[in-house]
């Protein structure tokens, strides 16, 4: 017998991620929802990645025992600013490209968030405040 675990991620298009006793991924659809079917009774990982965007919560741990497992949704918050958008018609490629812009930090609050100009370094004390998982990795 086989079940599944479905919900939203919170963007259309994200890649859904799942590690467990099974692995794979599948894309939500127009409205954010994914469902992975065929799986066994187990633990399984549930991840959602969508290029400039953070999921809340970054990944659920699901249990299938018997059952299928529904309501695994997550929020999708950009990574992106509203800044980014007017300083280069080309943001999200440029933050994943050679461009580089100076990062508000709870140790650096009072910086402007564009306080350099493109292709001048980042302060190595912003980058380092960044979670890993947010620092241009391809999804």
């Amino acid at each position: 017998m086989s079940f599944s675990i479905s919900g939203n991620t919170g963007r259309a298009g994200s890649k859904v991620n799942y590690s467990g006793a099974a692995s794979g991924s599948v894309t939500a659809d127009g409205s954010g929802n994914y469902s992975v079917s065929g799986l066994a009774n187990g633990v399984y990982q549930v991840a959602p990645a969508t290029l400039g965007f953070v999921s809340n919560p970054i990944h659920q741990i699901v249990t299938i025992s018997g059952a299928n497992a529904t309501g695994i949704n997550f929020t999708a918050v950009s990574v992106y600013s509203e800044l980014d958008s007017r300083t280069s018609p080309n943001a999200q490629q440029d933050v994943q490209g050679t461009d580089q812009y100076t990062v508000q930090t709870p140790s650096n609050p009072n910086t402007p968030a564009d306080s350099r100009a493109v292709g001048q370094p980042v302060d190595s004390r912003a980058v380092a405040n960044i979670p890993v998982n947010t620092r241009n990795i391809p999804h």
